[in-house]
């Protein structure tokens, strides 16, 4: 499980993030939301050890992260970021490898290679295994770097919980592969791996997850556990827009009309 306790983060002087205080159960698809300047990506990267709160903990399974190794951190968790970096030409097949750094030394094994083609079977990238990554379109750099994070925590690790952070990850896609990749994603949760995506879309983040936290001004506004549960205040409430939500016709999965 990880929990996050009381997290608070400012900038000069600027709350980002207000207090905070919530728990990701092991093996759900939890999905963030919010709109702009709320501290989506702020929270997401507290929570995943790259930023170190101004005041609070976050733990998983009961180790406080600041404590742990990044090796050991790695092992177990995997983000996926709305716009990574890369400067230099490399081919995909070394983007998605390198998922499988903190898993081996100097060289590595059969396993891992293994693991890297599976990886990009799943997210429908092992014909660019040879390509430059550079020379990809937006949404084919994302979904290398979908099969990079999947490679990351594919293996089971014994006494221990995985997770995978997705942070606006679907931005680049089209819709074929925006379903896609949560589907995958929402696919890891029968693994018991706890997933934890920034949406920008509220009807995709309906469609797909078992919770939905409406971050505002750096504070949980909503913590919706039944997604029927949804109205159009919060939608107001949160997003300054009015907004139906009308009966999809699927259970549990109202669809909201702007």
């Amino acid at each position: 499980m990880l929990e996050v306790r009381k997290i608070h983060y400012s900038i000069g002087g600027n709350k980002i993030i207000d207090g905070v205080s919530t728990t990701f159960g092991t093996g759900g698809f939890h999905v963030i939301v919010g709109p702009n300047g709320s501290g989506k990506s702020t929270f997401l990267k507290i929570f995943s050890g790259e930023l170190r709160p101004t005041a609070g903990e976050v733990m998983y399974d009961g180790i406080d992260v600041c404590s742990m190794k990044k090796d050991a951190l790695a092992r177990i968790r995997s983000v996926m970021s709305q716009n990574p970096e890369l400067h230099f030409p490399l081919c995909v097949y070394d983007i998605v490898m390198m998922g499988r750094y903190p898993h081996f030394g100097m060289v590595h094994t059969s396993h891992d290679d293994e693991v890297c083609r599976m990886a990009m079977d799943q997210a429908g990238v092992s014909l660019f295994a040879d390509r430059d990554y550079l020379t990809l379109s937006g949404g084919e750099q994302q979904r290398v770097q979908f099969a990079r994070t999947l490679a990351q925590i594919w293996d089971p690790i014994i006494g221990k919980n995985r997770y995978v952070f997705l942070d606006e990850a679907v931005s680049h896609l089209d819709l074929k592969y925006q379903h896609q990749v949560l589907s995958l994603a929402r696919g890891l949760t029968s693994q018991e791996v706890t997933v934890i995506a920034i949406l920008h879309d509220i009807n995709l983040a309906i469609n797909y997850a078992d919770r939905i936290l409406f971050l505002k001004k750096g504070k949980v506004s909503y913590d919706v556990q039944e997604k029927s549960q949804i109205k159009g205040e919060i939608i107001r409430d949160v997003f300054d827009i009015d907004a139906k939500v009308i009966d999809s016709g699927m259970a549990g999965r109202p669809v909201i009309v702007f």
